[in-house]
């Protein structure tokens, strides 16, 4: 079939339908060629797919391939990819007609949650070059103005006790735009704000240290200026009956010269008239000023 130049082919509307099959084995050959390389005042479509009607499912384009030994459904060579935008400005760009959500299809029941990996680009074995650095991986919320709030929220499902019943998801990591970090509440106040009332243990934050070298610290706090390093507040109006420690500290009985707390004061005396020594140990110290 050919078509003579500035012709349009167009099939009628109908039942009827357009087959090509092609059984080359020539490298890089191809069923269907299509090209527009004429130069347009506005947009130019080098393929333009439309399906349309009141029908169950509509797809506008469907592409697979398979039986190879590499098998690509699409290639995108260059240019930017819109979904549901027509003017992509990005290598992939949604549309912001509304929120959108980019996830594994949960399809099956029985079956377990396939994990979702997101990386940044590196560097392979074998290089020549030094300290090749990899690739920033950036979460980026959205742009406001004034104080509009841009946070980023990390969500999980919550663990429920043994069973079948579906979790729900909820917040556990809310990034607010002014850099405040919550755990266990979307509303941090402070720089790091970790709300226990919601969690299973009844400690709401704890730092472990296992190295049994001499002289390794679990948290150590430095404090530049003149303020507090360390403030602990204890309100006594949100305690319930039983015990209510602003500080409880434990030492290990087993373990010879420990000190419970070990302060070190820089120029600086310490005033224990506001400590009361209620522990009972058999050595070391309840407090040590160094």
């Amino acid at each position: 079939l050919t078509v003579g130049a500035n012709q349009n082919l167009t099939m009628a509307s109908g039942t009827g339908l357009f087959t090509q099959t092609y059984t080359g084995t020539t490298d890089t050959s191809k069923a269907l060629n299509i090209s527009h390389t004429g130069a347009i005042t506005g947009t130019g479509y080098g393929g333009y797919f439309s399906k349309t009607g009141a029908s169950t499912t509509n797809v506008g384009l469907y592409a697979t391939a398979s039986g190879a030994t590499n098998n690509y459904a699409a290639i995108f060579e260059a240019g930017n990819v819109g979904i549901g935008t027509t003017a992509p400005t990005n290598i992939l760009s949604l549309g912001n007609g509304a929120a959108r959500k980019f996830w594994i299809e949960n399809t099956a029941t029985d079956v377990v949650g396939r994990a979702l990996t997101v990386a940044a680009g590196g560097t392979v074995a074998g290089t020549s070059v030094s300290d090749v650095v990899g690739g920033q991986l950036i979460l980026q919320s959205g742009l406001g103005t004034g104080t509009g709030d841009s946070s980023i929220a990390f969500q999980t499902g919550t663990t429920l006790t043994t069973g079948m019943t579906l979790q729900t998801m909820s917040t556990k990591m809310t990034i607010l735009g002014n850099g405040n970090v919550g755990i266990w509440t979307s509303n941090p106040l402070y720089k790091l704000s970790v709300d226990s009332a919601n969690a299973s243990n009844v400690e709401g934050f704890r730092v472990t240290q296992s190295d049994t070298t001499n002289d390794k610290r679990a948290m150590t706090i430095v404090q530049n200026a003149d303020n507090y390093a360390l403030k602990i507040d204890h309100y006594a109006a949100n305690a319930t009956a039983g015990t209510a420690d602003a500080v409880n500290i434990t030492v290990d009985s087993t373990v010879t010269n420990q000190t419970a707390l070990g302060i070190l004061a820089s120029n600086t005396s310490l005033s224990t008239s506001k400590i009361t020594n209620n522990a009972v140990q058999t050595s070391g110290a309840v407090l040590a000023v160094v």
